[in-house]
Order: C-alpha cells, then structure tokens, then sequence
C-alpha cells in the first residue's frame, strides 16, 4: 500500500474513532513532517465534518439524477457492437465515465454550496493544543484532541461554534450577535466574557472566569441556569450541579501547571485522570479516607511518572502500573 493512501487510512480510523495508540504516533508525527501533510489531513477532516452535515441536507432527488445519467449513458453509447473495434469501445467506455463524473459532482456541488447549511471551517486539534483566533477577535484555547467548528457567516450574522472536546473561550463582547457553542448536546451563550467547557462521557462542565454565561440543556433549552465570574456547573443531561471554583486547575492543561492546596487526596486524583487523561484508582481502604487526606503539591510541566513518583515521596503511599490503569493503595 502506498504511503499516501496509508495515511489516508489512518486519518480515517483517527476520526472514527477507532486508531490505534501505535497509529495515533504514526500520524503525529507525519503531521510534523511537512505544512503539505498537515493541509492534506486538514482537508480531510473538513471533508469528514461537512459529511455529517449531509445527513441532515435537504433531499436531494438521487434517483432523478441517475436517471438522468442513464438515459445520457443509453444516448451516448448504443448497445454493444460485436463489429466495433477495442480503440471505439474505449472511448464510448471514457465517454461514460465523463458522463457519470459530470454527474455525481453535479450533486456533490449542490450539497456542498447550500448557502448557510454548511460548517465549512473546522480545527482539529490532533497534535497538539492550539490557539485560534475567530474572524470576531474571539480567542479559543483548543484542548489537544478537541475539535472546533464554525460556518462562513461567524462574526456577521450569528456567532455560533460547535465544540468537542474541551476549550477555553475568551469572547469579544458584542451587544447584537450572542456567542452561541453548541457541546455535547448543550447549549452555552454569552455576549462577551471568557469560560472553559469540558465534556466526557454524558457529563458536560462549565467553568466562568469573568462575565455571565447561558447555560442550556440543548434537547429543551428553557431547561438553563445563568452562571457568574467564579461559579462552575455540570451537567449530567438530567441535573444542574452548580458550586464555586475553588482552584484554578481548569486551565492546567493550557499553564502546564497543577497546583493543590490543602485539598482532599479524592479531588486531586480526579484532577490528575483530568489532566494526564489517565484511569488512577484507589484501594478501597486508601479510598475510604480519601475525602480527609489533606494534600499539598505543585506540579509545573511534570510528568506523569515524575508526578507520581512525588506523591510517593511525600506521602508514603504505594503506586502501582496494571496495563492501563495506575493504582494508589497504602502500604
């Protein structure tokens, strides 16, 4: 198999899903190889959103169109002549092929250029985390492996995104066009003021820094609470749990900075699965105290492994790899 149509393949399997850890290396690091790869895969991933938006497109009458086709195709090449040489049945053959390519970009074409039905503009953030400047001078934090969306009238007559993943917004304020993102089957509005949203699994999280956000269930969206500077919410698609922000860790991801003061051993687990994207467990019995055990640690651009090996140092406890998931029991 060619290089090309190999990393075709991946890119594919990555979108879908269903990549390999060993794949997910293999198309980092080609994605760093040159500006031409990244545009290719860039394409891709445009191709692969604006997909999914076919799916929802207006019907498009197919069957009219092959008919179409093939009453050209039965004009242009009558039944097959025993008698006509191998050179005219070639070019009756390329003659049809023009014919159903006319065709089938003819429908590609009316998808593709439905005014406003399309996002024509994605950003995928596959090798790194990325910051993007909006046409409105919006600034996004693109958590790596998080993805952004937006259409061709973002700033001029709607400012709506769609997000997956995680991203920190930092939005110019505008009276007369709300920011709208839509994640995770929720709906967040704002006219101006800077947050951070965060989805795994059915659970969607949102934290204020300054301003006032709109945060809605987006199967019924008078089902919504209004968030301040400091208040955070998540949502579990039934139930708004509202608290205050209590660390600055949300944005640890982007600072390359963890730190915990005076905060239960439970809690900084969570951040650290949050953080290194990994499955920490603790022992039952380490568990049952995790609430009262009361931690103190500064992480900056640390490593898993470094991380780890601190905690050990500090507190005593015993740290121990099983495949994929680390457990933390006492000794």
């Amino acid at each position: 198999m060619r290089e090309k149509d190999y990393m075709q393949e991946i890119i594919t399997r990555h979108l879908n899903h269903e990549a390999s850890p060993q794949e997910e290396a293999e198309l980092s690091a080609w994605l760093k190889e040159s500006d031409a790869n990244r545009h290719e895969y860039e394409l891709t991933v445009r191709l692969w959103n604006e997909s999914f938006k076919l799916a929802n497109a207006e019907t498009f009458d197919v069957q009219g169109a092959w008919k179409i086709l093939d009453e050209k195709i039965q004009k242009k090449i009558p039944e097959k002549n025993i008698s006509e040489s191998p050179r005219i049945r070639y070019r009756k053959a390329l003659m049809a092929a023009a014919i159903i390519f006319i065709v089938f970009t003819g429908v590609l074409f009316y998808f593709f250029n439905k005014k406003n039905d399309l996002t024509n503009t994605s950003v995928d953030a596959s090798a790194s985390n990325m910051k993007i400047a909006l046409p409105d001078g919006s600034i996004v934090l693109l958590r790596q492996g998080s993805q952004l969306a937006y259409g061709t009238d973002f700033g001029k007559k709607e400012r709506n995104v769609v997000l997956k993943g995680e991203a920190y917004f930092s939005v110019t304020h505008n009276d007369q066009l709300p920011f709208r993102v839509d994640f995770n089957k929720n709906m967040i509005q704002v006219v101006g003021t800077s947050f951070l949203l965060r989805s795994h699994d059915s659970t969607s999280e949102v934290f204020v820094e300054s301003g006032k956000v709109r945060f809605a269930d987006g199967r019924d969206p008078n089902h919504a609470i209004i968030l301040s500077a400091g208040e955070k919410s998540s949502f579990n698609g039934t139930v708004f749990d509202n608290g205050k922000i209590i660390d600055s860790n949300f944005l640890s991801w982007q600072r390359g900075i963890l730190e915990f003061n005076n905060v239960s051993l439970g809690d900084m687990v969570n951040e650290l699965n949050q953080y290194y994207k990994v499955n920490i467990n603790m022992s039952k019995d380490l568990f049952a105290k995790s609430d009262t055990l009361k931690v103190n640690f500064r992480f900056e651009k640390t490593s898993l492994n470094e991380a780890l090996e601190e905690i050990h140092l500090a507190t005593g406890i015993v740290i121990e790899h099983d495949k994929e998931n680390i457990l933390l029991r006492l000794k």
